[in-house]
């Protein structure tokens, strides 16, 4: 996978169901787990990038309410835009 390129995690369906620019790239990983769906799924991700390690967490199939995210999420949020500041102005 490049720098900024998309990889796609599939629950539900075939092989023949997944868009042929995404068979094309084999950026996705076929799981045929549907039952995953109709739930919350706490899901890490780590990537790569010359020396820096960086790790990502999320909560999905959580229904969007419109509230703010709590004060620790804004934090974060804060801290990674920081730090891809800093990351910027080094590079």
């Amino acid at each position: 996978m490049g720098p900024g390129d998309d990889f796609y995690v599939i629950f539900e369906g075939t092989p023949n169901t997944i868009p042929p620019e995404i068979l094309k790239q084999g950026n996705y990983l076929f799981l045929d787990r549907p039952d995953l769906l109709n739930g919350e799924l706490f899901v890490y991700a780590q990537s790569l990038a010359g020396d820096a390690l960086v790790g990502n967490y999320g909560l999905l199939g959580v229904p969007v309410n419109g509230r703010l995210p709590d004060p620790a999420t804004l934090a974060l949020l804060g801290l990674g835009g920081l730090a891809a500041l800093a990351r910027r102005r080094h590079a």
